[in-house]
């Protein structure tokens, strides 16, 4: 993004876009690639209606909810609070998996399908495994944050399985 002199205000060797405006539009880039506003909402941890007064420049964003609204979508905060540099951050390796934490996501997928009495394939159950490591891959940084994270998906894994009902009798297993 390009600025013009008016927009700039001189700050050490860089130049710095003072306009809440220019700050709304690059989180409004942001938004876009949530698909919904409702789903960027979440991942800032505000409603969607503040994240909307954030666009308009109405509100200052505070770093901590612009830093959740990047992270799933690897933002550069640095392009983010600036314009300056690339609007996304380097992909990960694709070569690199940590193998201690898809071994403890793949045993938390088991262990929950197995005590809500609910079946899954083998296909289903690395499909489930790999989008769980890649959320956590995306959104934490710190291996401790991670295991947290993962408590956190395995709950709501949880969640989805109890909220979905079982085809069969209620004795049954069901199948996810």
């Amino acid at each position: 993004m390009v600025y013009k002199k008016s927009e700039l205000n001189e700050v050490g060797d860089g130049a710095v876009p003072s306009s809440d405006v220019e700050l709304g539009t690059r989180i409004n880039a942001v938004i876009d690639l949530y698909g919904r506003k409702k789903d960027a909402a979440d991942a800032a941890g505000v409603s969607a209606e503040q994240l909307k007064r954030y666009v308009r420049g109405l509100s200052a964003a505070p770093f901590d909810v612009l830093s959740r609204l990047a992270a799933p979508k690897r933002i550069n905060l640095n392009w983010l609070a600036t314009g300056q540099g690339e609007m996304r951050l380097a992909p990960l390796p694709s070569t690199y998996v940590d193998i201690d934490l898809f071994g403890k996501i793949t045993d938390g997928v088991a262990t929950v399908y197995r005590e809500e009495n609910a079946r899954m394939g083998a296909n289903d159950h690395g499909k489930t495994s790999a989008r769980i490591f890649n959320k956590l891959i995306d959104a934490y940084t710190d291996p401790g944050e991670r295991i947290v994270g993962l408590k956190l998906a395995l709950e709501e894994l949880r969640r989805d399985l109890r909220s979905t009902p079982a085809a069969d009798a209620p004795s049954s297993k069901r199948s996810a």
